[in-house]
């Protein structure tokens, strides 16, 4: 009974903290992708720029190890249809996604999300919040809901 009961206590240790020490793996693996990605960051931003004749402060640009986060402050699509900031959203993901194809530090980054906001004083507020997904063949697709 004693070797039952420590059998079934090592098992559930061993479940409760294993996973732990898988998610730790991950978390530095995504931090080291981030680190990696910085890199490409000024290219990028740069890119932006010229694809929406945007200054430097009008575009703000952040990645994680699995999503870009792309915002666009006080555009002059603010006020316009919202079939033009995703015409605009489009062309700016596929330079990016031209930008990102070989390098590896970004072969884990499967969303490109772009946010069009207006400042407000201190405060950003969303006008219109657009994500592509990569589709199975690597290409950054618009979504629709």
């Amino acid at each position: 009974m004693n070797k039952t009961f420590l059998a079934a206590a090592y098992l559930t240790l061993a479940a409760m903290f294993g996973n732990s020490y898988v998610k730790a793996a991950d978390t530095v693996t995504d931090a080291a992708q981030v680190k990696l990605q910085a890199a490409s960051m000024a290219q990028i931003k740069t890119l932006l720029q010229a694809a929406g004749a945007y200054n430097p402060n009008d575009i703000e640009l952040s990645s994680a190890a699995h999503q870009m986060t792309i915002t666009i402050i006080d555009s002059g699509l603010n006020n316009r249809g919202s079939a033009e900031r995703e015409a605009e959203a489009t062309k700016m993901v596929s330079g990016v996604a031209i930008v990102i194809a070989d390098k590896p530090e970004f072969s884990k980054l499967p969303v490109i999300h772009v946010d069009y906001v207006k400042r407000q004083g201190s405060k950003l507020t969303a006008v219109q919040r657009i994500d592509f997904f990569q589709s199975p063949a690597g290409v950054f697709v618009l979504h629709k809901t």
